[in-house]
């Protein structure tokens, strides 16, 4: 099964827009961050891999496992998202890890793993410091 069905499957077993409680604003930038993590250069390349990973070998003959690279193609697909969500919270003010952490639903220290993979990139940087906790906003 390619990517494209797995996830008109998965998107069907999610039922419709707001079914799992989210709605309104939180509903806009929730999809707002899957579009902009959608577009990634990473991600794209992933797919764009996808068919040569699942039929061709590596140079030692080896095949690459279709479960390993599914794995890959979630974690990919979630980092990219959170990594999106991240952007667009900083647009709107300047946060902390720490105030990010709970409106993500994650571990402030996975939320910043995230934040320093988008400071390398020059997407969000320190805007101040505000009681020991530095404020993040996006620069793009």
């Amino acid at each position: 099964m390619d990517v494209v069905t797995e996830t008109i499957e998965a998107v069907r077993a999610l039922g419709p827009l707001g079914s799992e409680g989210t709605t309104g604003e939180k509903l806009e930038e929730n999809l707002r961050a899957a579009r902009d993590g959608s577009c990634s250069e990473r991600l794209r390349w992933l797919v764009g891999k996808q068919y040569s990973l699942e039929t061709d070998t590596n140079v030692f003959g080896e095949e690459y496992p279709k479960e390993t690279f599914k794995e890959l193609l979630e974690t990919t697909v979630r980092d990219e998202y959170v990594k999106a969500r991240i952007v667009n919270l900083t647009r709107k003010e300047p946060r902390s890890v720490r105030e990010m952490a709970p409106e993500l639903g994650l571990d402030p220290a996975e939320v910043l793993r995230m934040v320093t993979i988008l400071r390398g990139r020059n997407i969000v940087d320190v805007k101040e410091v505000r009681d020991t906790s530095p404020l993040y906003t996006a620069l793009v």
